[in-house]
């Protein structure tokens, strides 16, 4: 709530500690008595530190937008302030190298006597400038916080022991490493604490009423309109000003509303996705929706298989579950998670088509590569039933049966990498509704199994088995090698 910055505090910081700090300058200014492999590592990880904390400073320095502008791949990221982890990494490697080389030497006692003067002179000037000029209060806390730890790191510099230990030098040397750890410790949980809010654990155990009452109505998606998600989400919940209250009552509360993921716990899940990383068709038909009129939006929303609608306002749908600040509707436009059309209409902008009034999901498939290009009709009769649907971690499976054929449509995203067969032959997956899956089904009762199987994982899969061999026959020569060479 007293952040003077730009956006959420938490991910714009990346407090490493007043000793990492020191110790990775100190790293930096002993280059000349290191080792070339330490001297070699010192610099990787300055170099690291420093390029990604000028990328992290965003448009506040010319880094990231040249990069974002020249780099090819770069435009597809944004938030580089989250680049801070790699520089906390880097700097915490710095300090491991800094302190281990005062380990072992014997200098900046001195240093750190200055330093502790210093620390004196901070707490001084703030408490003075709190006193005469009236600095705001949210300046002086966190200024006396820095002079503190500043003059306790400058402590255990100033009386570091010497290195060999005299009698009895070992344990005021361990006693001594406990105080510097303490330090260090007491720093970032001084730093982060309440960055890192808790509450009790029986939030994640409570079951809900609208995910009970959206599952005893039946399978099927959950979907938030845009405007009302936003609303709810930011200014009622997820605040960028604080953290809202640590009471597991008012959040269970935000779990009753059914938003983008927060079902995830009860298995209920969601059209929408609280996520930056979104696929690109089923964006656009998120984005259509919600430039669309609200019935419109409620008939496009069926492709998806978004059978509740969850609102704090009124809709003219069927109620599911009243809640105390929002409502569970059944859309009865959403075909289900699975169904057979007899229909297909060939397309070539088929976002347009899906906003076409007369464009309805349970009737017909709108399909944007199938081969011949031309509107084809099925047989007359019914259309067929799904009789069973089975997800497992990387296959959907689904038993049908139809007496004309015509096209099975799966509301899920089509992605590279999924493979469908049926009846254990492998058949093509068209892109159906502009962002989904369909494939041709014939007259009969079939199984249609959809895999994902991307080569890139088996690729993938292929090189780590391979690395793993490589690193445990090196580890052997190694091992070897060394036995050979003992007298």
């Amino acid at each position: 709530g007293n952040f003077w910055g730009y956006d959420n505090y938490w991910e714009n910081a990346g407090y490493v500690g007043v000793w990492a700090l020191l110790m990775a300058l100190f790293a930096f200014s002993n280059l000349k008595s290191q080792i070339s492999n330490i001297k070699s590592a010192t610099w990787f990880f300055g170099a690291t530190a420093l390029v990604s904390l000028l990328i992290a400073l965003g448009r506040f320095a010319p880094f990231f937008p040249l990069l974002f502008r020249v780099l090819p791949g770069a435009s597809l990221f944004q938030g580089p302030a989250r680049l801070l982890s790699v520089y906390t990494l880097a700097v915490a490697a710095l300090a491991g190298i800094g302190t281990e080389q005062l380990l072992s030497g014997d200098r900046l006692r001195s240093l750190g006597r200055v330093l502790l003067v210093a620390a004196v002179g901070v707490l001084v000037a703030v408490i003075a400038g709190a006193t005469l000029i009236h600095l705001r209060a949210v300046f002086v806390r966190p200024v006396i916080q820095f002079g503190v730890t500043l003059g306790a790191c400058a402590a255990c510099l100033a009386f570091r022991p010497i290195s060999p230990p005299a009698r009895g030098g070992r344990w005021r040397g361990a006693a001594w490493q406990v105080a510097l750890i303490g330090v260090v410790a007491v720093d970032l949980l001084v730093a982060d604490w309440r960055l890192n809010p808790t509450t009790d654990v029986s939030l994640y155990h409570a079951p809900t009423a609208s995910a009970r009452a959206v599952r005893a109505a039946g399978d099927g998606r959950v979907l938030w309109l845009a405007d009302d998600e936003t609303d709810i989400k930011f200014t009622r919940y997820l605040s960028f000003n604080k953290f809202g209250p640590e009471d597991a009552a008012y959040w269970l509360g935000l779990r009753e509303m059914l938003l983008p993921n927060t079902a995830m716990i009860e298995r209920v899940p969601t059209a929408n996705n609280f996520d930056s990383l979104l696929v690109s068709r089923y964006n656009d038909v998120v984005m259509l929706m919600n430039k669309l009129p609200e019935a419109d939006a409620l008939r496009v929303s069926g492709v998806m298989d978004a059978r509740y609608i969850v609102s704090p306002r009124e809709l003219p749908l069927p109620v599911v579950q009243r809640g105390a600040e929002v409502t569970v509707y059944r859309n009865n436009a959403a075909p289900g998670r699975a169904w057979i059309v007899s229909q297909v209409r060939v397309v070539s902008d088929s976002i347009a088509a899906l906003a076409d009034p007369s464009f309805d999901s349970r009737q017909v498939v709108q399909i944007s590569n199938l081969q011949p290009p031309i509107s084809r009709k099925g047989a007359d009769g019914a259309p067929g039933i799904i009789k069973s649907l089975q997800d497992s971690p990387n296959a959907v499976t689904i038993r049908a049966e139809s007496e004309s054929g015509g096209f099975l449509v799966l509301a899920d995203t089509f992605y590279p990498g999924w493979q469908a067969t049926l009846d254990g032959t492998p058949v093509e997956i068209l892109r159906a509704n502009h962002a989904f899956r369909a494939v041709v089904f014939p007259p009969g009762e079939h199984t249609v199994v959809f895999r994902y199987a991307p080569l890139s994982f088996r690729v993938g899969e292929a090189v780590s088995l391979l690395s793993l061999i490589a690193v445990i026959a090196g580890l052997v020569v190694l091992s070897l090698q060394r036995r050979t060479r003992m007298p």
